[in-house]
């Protein structure tokens, strides 16, 4: 029987605005009418570049969403996720020898599948069972919203907002990584050069052609499991994950070269300046991005088409560190 409180926790999931507190309800909720449930997200990628078939899932990869920095592994070694995402349908399992019943459902995106919801429920009776699939249904409703309200509209990265709403987040994963996660990450602002000059001359819509192939360049330059943002305009936040300075180097060097080299519709050669970082303990969000900013500054004032890390212009003594004096406050 639906009682008040099963209604109550379906209102309380449809007004979450933020997608890991989104999960955390959901969580608290299905707790509450199954003791024994255990629930997993895991986020889903392609790594296939074109894919003709919508039922071709050979080229996905699946992580546990809590680390973020993990590669993750292919979606065919978990039982039930390839039919789930293939079909976008939610797949049950029984498991009679441990009286266990497995539900995995499809996250949709604003494209495609972006994750699975895995709910693992010990002896759950037919009403239970009910009430986690609806309250499932609900949080999946509510994340392909959050996702659509995250995701730009001309190129499909993520937006400014869900870095503003992800970075801390991310950033406390570097401070205190799983047993199992790699710390290293870097960040990197990149800006597309001279690229006033492109909606100046040949108008708006060839600037947003320009866009849209400027990133599917990015997508194709970084990994899976990397963090890409229209940070606004011409100008992009790219979250490399289990990498260090060195790494993050040579992954942007193929990246830039990759876009000089490339002939733009109508408009011919661009260029790319990026300013990077390694996130490092102990920094706020705030600062580590208004460093990137600044080495991205030098490099766009010396030359463009080319990549700064700050540690290393700090090194040579090109920028210096502005300490924050006790007793100030930063706020991201």
């Amino acid at each position: 029987m639906i009682s008040k409180s099963h209604i109550e926790a379906l209102i309380d999931l449809a007004a979450r605005e933020n997608k890991q507190e989104l999960t955390a309800c959901l969580v608290d909720n299905v707790r509450k009418i199954s003791a024994t449930t255990s629930i997993s997200v895991y986020e889903v990628f392609n790594t296939k570049l074109d894919r003709e078939r919508s039922d071709d899932v050979s080229g996905f990869i699946v992580r546990d969403a809590r680390n973020a920095a993990w590669s993750g592994e292919p979606l065919a070694q978990h039982e039930g996720f390839s039919e789930c995402v293939a079909s976008k349908q939610i797949i049950r399992l029984q498991r009679p020898a441990i009286s266990s019943t497995r539900i995995i459902f499809p996250v949709r995106g604003a494209h495609d599948v972006i994750g699975v919801l895995v709910i693992d429920c010990n002896n759950a009776d037919a009403e239970t069972l009910y009430m986690i699939e609806a309250m499932s249904q609900v949080w999946k409703s509510q994340q392909f919203l959050l996702d659509r309200n995250e995701r730009d509209v001309l190129t499909g990265l993520l937006n400014r907002q869900a870095l503003d709403s992800r970075m801390p987040h991310l950033f406390r994963e570097a401070a205190n990584p799983l047993p199992s996660s790699p710390i290293a990450k870097c960040l990197a602002m990149i800006d597309l050069d001279k690229f006033k000059e492109v909606n100046d001359r040949y108008g708006h819509l060839y600037g947003d052609e320009v866009l849209v192939h400027f990133v599917r360049l990015m997508t194709q330059s970084f990994r899976h499991y990397d963090y890409l943002f229209r940070y606004g305009g011409e100008e992009f936040v790219a979250l490399l994950n289990n990498t260090d300075l060195e790494k993050a180097l040579v992954i942007l060097e193929r990246f830039r070269a990759t876009v000089a080299s490339y002939d733009f519709p109508q408009v011919g050669n661009k260029t790319v300046s990026v300013g990077v970082i390694q996130v490092t303990d102990g920094q706020l969000p705030s600062t580590i991005m208004d460093k990137a900013d600044k080495a991205l500054y030098y490099a766009k004032q010396n030359g463009r088409n080319r990549i700064c890390a700050y540690e290393q212009l700090l090194a040579n003594g090109v920028l210096q560190e502005n300490p924050v004096m006790n007793g100030d406050v930063e706020l991201f």
